[in-house]
């Protein structure tokens, strides 16, 4: 099944590719003959081309760019599921910067209000902040907030 799949997706990318490649191909070569068909020189065919040329590769720029883009978007969308394994079951998975804000705010809680003195709640949070540190650091410095 899996190499059907595989196989699949190799047919589907290879006509891609020719799509991509042949389409400019014919319409460029296209307006090659049109502008010559159309009393055009060789010259000024040929200068018709190039600045057609140009606007293909300024378009592949573009695509190449928001490419870029999108990459950089999926890498953050990964890169802020990673927590710890443990703690507040709505943030594990799934958000590391809410992951440590609250981890961080329950162990200020812990440290300021003697009444919430818990047996292990404070190593508890502190672990966690701990873990998450690292974390939420390199996700805020590469994918900003």
């Amino acid at each position: 099944m899996r190499n059907f799949i595989k196989q699949k997706w190799l047919k589907v990318a290879i006509v891609a590719i020719v799509i991509f490649l042949a389409i400019p191909t014919v319409s460029l070569g296209g307006t090659f003959i049109v502008s010559l068909i159309q009393g055009k020189t060789v010259e000024e065919a040929v200068q018709i081309l190039a600045n057609q040329l140009d606007t293909v590769l300024d378009r592949l720029g573009v695509i190449e760019s928001k490419q870029s883009d999108l990459e950089k978007k999926v890498y953050c969308l990964e890169l802020i599921k990673k927590t710890p394994e443990w703690g507040n079951s709505a943030y594990v998975n799934k958000d590391i910067v809410k992951f440590y804000e609250d981890a961080k705010k329950q162990l200020e809680l812990f440290q300021t209000d003697p009444s919430l003195d818990y047996p292990g709640m404070l190593e508890k949070f502190q672990n966690a902040v701990n873990e998450a540190e690292p974390l939420y650091t390199k996700y805020i410095q590469e994918c900003g907030n």
